[in-house]
């Protein structure tokens, strides 16, 4: 089932590579993590993930963060960071981000944290 899921993905000239044994589609700075993958409850957080919180960065900054457990400045990035971190990216002057795509964030970034080999 794999290879035909990468087949089917080359054909259509979509990469898809697991990365941080997370399952995304795209490559390098224009990736996205696939909804398909995600429990019903977490695809809002999955489609903010994947429109508003890569216009800041790419996907990568944010598996690495999960599978690593710290930001790229070495500060730690667990479930209290995380909820902090999306607090103060809501917070933050032209983000665009409501209160409950921040939660649905969250909630996602607790998933993946909880569930590293997916």
């Amino acid at each position: 089932m794999r290879s035909l899921l990468l087949m089917v993905g080359m054909v259509a000239g979509v990469s898809i590579s697991a990365q941080a044994g997370l399952l995304v589609i795209g490559s390098d700075g224009n990736s996205r993590l696939d909804p398909l993958l995600f429990p019903s409850g977490l695809k809002p957080g999955v489609a903010v993930m994947n429109t508003k919180c890569i216009d800041c960065h790419t996907l990568n900054r944010v598996i690495k963060a999960v599978q690593s457990g710290q930001l790229s400045d070495g500060s730690p990035f667990g479930k209290s960071e995380c909820k902090d971190y999306g607090i103060k990216k809501m917070r933050k002057p032209g983000m665009n981000v409501s209160k409950e795509e921040t939660k649905a964030v969250i909630d996602l970034l607790d998933y993946l944290l909880d569930h590293p080999k997916l």
